[in-house]
């Protein structure tokens, strides 16, 4: 998916996520549907957890609300499509 940006906000959109290089994956974002595993936990990530913190962080939406066991990449794709994000290649622009 492409999301529109400012230069300053796809500046910062990945230099949050360049910051969390080697960080572990979220083995517990599984579980966490079971559990109250905090999403915004920037010890280690789920890949949608990383899309939608670097989102906040740049700006490009408020703070999002999700429980904090209760976050999918069905949510992930929801939340960029009504912020404007498009399919590369599908002509849905």
């Amino acid at each position: 998916m492409e999301l529109p940006c400012t230069p300053v906000q796809s500046s910062l959109f990945y230099n949050y996520a360049l910051l969390q290089v080697g960080k572990p994956y979220d083995k517990l974002a599984i579980l966490a549907f079971f559990t109250d595993r905090d999403w915004r936990d920037d010890e280690a990530w789920f890949c949608d957890e990383l899309l939608l913190a670097c989102t906040e962080k740049a700006g490009l939406c408020p703070p999002l609300y999700l429980p904090t066991n209760k976050f999918n990449p069905t949510g992930a794709a929801c939340i960029w499509s009504a912020l404007g994000a498009s399919y590369p290649g599908s002509g849905n622009a």
